[in-house]
């Protein structure tokens, strides 16, 4: 496991004073920089265990509530992002199902759309020369 990951789970497991906007910050950073899918879902744990926190301590409000499933929005999509920046569809949806078997996300129609995703477009293909595949940075 990397060890900035394991330094950030030796902190939350320590018990002490956390600020869950830190920690969301942290997880998201760390996130962008491992790759190891073990490593990920370490972090993605402990984003769901934060934000556990964080909504008993303030409420389950709409605007918090939908800035979670943004920022697991945005970590499934970061996982799934190429070394060229683009998403690949087929990872995209692999990521996104296994957060739902896993209960850190809902199947909602983000879900959906992920799979409808890789459904039709498949595994990111090279560059295509078509008009089609660029508008599609295919």
């Amino acid at each position: 496991m990397n060890n900035r990951v394991t330094e950030l789970l030796g902190e939350l497991a320590s018990g002490g004073d956390i600020s869950p906007q830190d920690v969301r910050n942290r997880i998201v950073d760390l996130f962008g920089e491992v790759t190891d899918e073990s490593d990920r879902i370490a972090l993605l744990a402990a984003f769901d265990a934060v934000m556990a926190l964080a909504v008993r301590n303030v409420g389950d409000s709409p605007q918090l509530m939908g800035a979670i499933r943004a920022d697991k929005c945005l970590l499934a999509m970061t996982e799934a992002m190429c070394a060229d920046g683009k998403v690949d569809p087929e990872r995209l949806n692999y990521v996104v199902e296994r957060e739902i078997s896993a209960g850190r996300m809902d199947r909602d129609s983000f879900a959906e759309l992920t799979a409808a995703g890789a459904k039709v477009l498949g595994s990111r293909p090279s560059a295509g020369s078509g008009w089609i595949g660029r508008l599609f940075g295919r």
